[in-house]
């Protein structure tokens, strides 16, 4: 990362909003056109219908006023207008029930369609980003507008049609009295403005408490994991956890409450104004009717139009607040979205390198200036066993990440024969490469032969090849004792059918010895190992590394381990102190120069 990012929410212009706005409007077009057409249609139905059907309640009323004086003709006219009456409300009905189809259709369209590319992006990005905290905030803001884009078109429709039903009623009260429009026109306007401003606070509210947020809802999973919540409760952590979890809560909620609190009076008032407006035109037709101004039935039409056009300015302001929102996290999904791949557009690295050359790295971790590594130069041949030792911080795990193209280094280069690795799509390095780490992969969700067949999804998941590779990572046996052998979920919680048992709970040893059966199974001609073996005992661990350093004698494997026992036979050990390279050479040569990794392979034998 050059520069520090920006990830504060700009103020968008109102070209943006109407391009966001757009864009969804497209997407929902293109997952589902028959959709989009069927909303357009009933933003007409749910906004021009309901005034319609009002207007003929309202002459239904004045007719049968007429008749009951005693007016010729007038009982026909009557039944007519109550059967158009009654029709309009039919097919308002009849929409009510197909849009809940049609909304259901188009969000889970929507939502499978953006989480789709939002997955495949956050797989895809620079390996630096998942240790940045302001890509991890970028991403929390863009997975929170994926959760909702499924709605977002829904919104849009909201709007629309409360848009519609809106400027329908005022053109409606216009044909009644021009005055009597502008006036519920400016009755509405003060509650639009209170809470748009009101949702622009609280948009940058959310921006501003990301982290807080994470941090709460990161207790909660702890609280709320059954592996987790068994060691918590034993060291006696609920109470503190919660009450940091109250203190986290309570921060992000304070100032919430207290912009609802200012804006308190704001509300008052607007509601105020609406509810003088909703009396002052009743009064008003009533008057008109008593004068003979007006039909008898203008009191309802009018009584009902206004009401629509208030509740349809209302709605309008709900619904657009939501999107104007929505609107400010869709411009960090794009953002988000627009994040380079690592590699992209690289050279494509076909056979594995014969020589990997590391010259004069100098790293330091993103946002620190502390350089984890310091001048490191080395060479590593094709078929070369290689070995990196060092106490704790002094660069190794470091070190790997960079040979796997996670980071870029400050200074300095790696280079595949002779090709800089910042150069190479790093997916087709990845390609030819093995990598286990002390912290590695569980698939819980999956059976014994998937967690060791995920090492090279790829080839046909031959049962013997499988056992073979379970036997070298010294998990044949225990995995022969499992209720189902390979096909064993382990996972207790989890069952393969409605009446089946739950799945198995594996140790720490058996797990990362799953984890070397698939690194094993994958069989590349690079193997990265980091601390491959921390959770095996030491009889498990000699096999296997028995098996790496003499049965894997065509491979390349560079590992990094602090039981130095282990990795005797190494055909060259480099030795790392605070992050540089201080000695080179086979187990004897270290041993006999006296030097680190003697005084280290010394205090190992002495533990």
């Amino acid at each position: 990362m050059s520069e520090e990012e920006d990830v504060d929410q700009p103020d968008l212009t109102a070209r943006q909003r109407w391009a966001a706005l757009g864009s969804v409007v497209r997407l929902a077009f293109t997952v589902a056109p028959w959709a989009v057409a069927l909303s357009a249609v009933g933003i007409v139905i749910d906004s021009v219908l309901p005034i319609l059907t009002t207007f003929f309640a309202a002459k239904t009323t004045t007719v049968l006023a007429e008749a009951v004086a005693g007016e010729s003709g007038a009982a026909q006219r009557v039944y007519l207008l109550i059967g158009i009456t009654a029709g309009l409300g039919v097919v308002q009905l009849i929409w009510g029930a197909f849009h809940g189809y049609v909304s259901a259709k188009l969000r889970f369209l929507i939502d499978a369609k953006i989480n789709d590319q939002l997955l495949e992006q956050f797989a895809a990005l620079e390996f630096w980003r998942y240790d940045d905290v302001h890509s991890a905030d970028l991403y929390e803001k863009a997975s929170r507008f994926a959760s909702f884009f499924s709605t977002a078109f829904d919104k849009f429709a909201s709007v629309a049609s409360a848009l519609t039903a809106t400027v329908a009623g005022i053109v409606a009260l216009a044909t009644v009295n021009p005055w009597l429009a502008l006036a519920v026109l400016l009755g509405v306007t003060p509650g639009v403005w209170v809470q748009l401003r009101l949702s622009r606070r609280e948009i940058a509210h959310w921006n501003d408490n990301v982290g807080v947020r994470r941090a709460k809802q990161g207790i909660e999973r702890g609280l709320l994991n059954p592996r987790a919540i068994v060691e918590v409760r034993s060291l006696g952590l609920v109470r503190h956890l919660m009450e940091l979890r109250a203190r986290l809560r309570d921060q992000d909620e304070r100032v919430r409450i207290d912009m609802e609190r200012n804006y308190l009076r704001f509300r008052l008032l607007a509601d105020l104004i609406e509810a003088l407006v909703v009396v002052g035109s009743l009064v008003w037709i009533t008057m008109q009717i008593v004068a003979r101004n007006q039909a008898l039935g203008q009191f309802l039409f009018v009584q009902q139009v206004v009401t629509r056009a208030i509740e349809g300015a209302n709605s309008l302001v709900s619904a657009a607040a939501e999107i104007d929102q929505d609107v400010a996290n869709l411009f960090d999904y794009t953002r988000f979205m627009a994040l380079p791949k690592p590699g992209a557009g690289g050279l494509a690295l076909g056979a594995a390198p014969a020589v990997v050359s590391v010259e004069n790295l100098d790293f330091s971790y993103p946002g620190s200036n502390r350089l984890v590594l310091d001048g490191v130069s080395l060479s590593i041949q094709a078929g070369q066993h290689v070995a990196i030792v060092g106490e704790n911080g002094a660069g190794k795990s470091t070190l790997v990440k960079l040979l796997l193209g996670q980071y870029a280094p400050n200074a300095g280069a790696i280079t595949l024969d002779g090709t800089d690795l910042r150069e190479v799509d790093v997916s087709t390095w990845h390609e030819h490469v093995g990598y286990l780490r002390q912290e590695f992969t569980k698939f819980p969700f999956a059976t014994v032969r998937d967690n060791v067949r995920f090492g090279r999804v790829s080839a046909e998941g031959d049962e013997p090849r499988i056992w073979e590779a379970l036997d070298a990572a010294q998990a044949a046996d225990f995995v022969r004792a499992l209720p189902q052998g390979l096909d064993t979920i382990v996972d207790p919680l989890l069952t393969d059918d409605l009446d089946g048992d739950g799945g198995v709970e594996l140790s720490g040893g058996q797990w990362q010895r799953l984890a070397l059966a698939r690194i094993f199974y994958r069989d590349p001609e690079f193997l990265l190992l980091d601390e491959p073996t921390s959770a095996v005992d030491a009889i498990a661990e000699r096999a296997v590394f028995e098996h790496i350093f003499n049965r894997m004698r065509r491979r390349t494997v560079i590992s990094v381990s602090h039981r130095l026992a282990t990795i005797r036979p190494a055909d060259v050990i480099f030795v790392l102190v605070a992050g540089r390279l201080v000695e080179r050479g086979t187990h004897q040569e270290l041993i006999n120069s006296g030097g680190a990794y003697s005084a280290m392979f010394g205090h190992s034998l002495s533990d």
